[in-house]
């Protein structure tokens, strides 16, 4: 919990060695009259997926992965407000995160010095929100013709999407 990635309202930054790391179980009070029906945790990050759509985060936000516009740790679970109209599915995240929504738009922030975001470039290493990855729409020098993406995931540098 040295990134406050628990949702706990603390971290374990600066604490001895034996001590850093949370050892019992605790419940995230946040979340007792919400539904998620899914965890998605990365590099030190956590996202919480709810049924309706919503996402809650916390954690670690180098680089501007969790999508706040800031880059400061998120210690205690926050509400995801950017897609307030927007229903999410699915979430992967490392270094960067995607957002795949109900309807199979790509949304992507976080760290890009390698072009993982996909967004046509990475001369901007760090996107602090998230942007639409327009490439799939079939108005680019790849491809020809508008993909449905149905299915994200990261790694370290590099993202994958899946359209089956």
């Amino acid at each position: 919990n040295q990134d406050g990635q628990l949702g706990l309202g603390y971290t374990t930054q600066g604490t001895d060695e034996i001590d850093k790391y949370v050892k019992t179980i605790k419940k995230i009070t946040y979340f007792d009259n919400i539904n998620i029906k899914d965890i998605v945790c990365g590099n030190n990050e956590s996202f919480f997926l709810t049924n309706n759509g919503k996402v809650y985060c916390c954690g670690n936000n180098g680089m501007g992965r969790l999508g706040f516009g800031h880059t400061n740790p998120v210690i205690t679970v926050q509400e995801y407000t950017y897609f307030n109209h927007i229903p999410i599915k699915q979430i992967a995240c490392n270094q960067h995160t995607l957002f795949l929504s109900e309807d199979n738009r790509v949304f992507a922030c976080g760290e890009n010095g390698s072009g993982q975001l996909g967004i046509g470039d990475f001369n901007n290493s760090n996107n602090t929100t998230p942007r639409l990855i327009s490439n799939f729409n079939g108005k680019n020098k790849y491809l020809d013709r508008k993909i449905s993406i149905k299915r994200v995931s990261v790694g370290d540098k590099v993202s994958v999407f899946f359209n089956f």
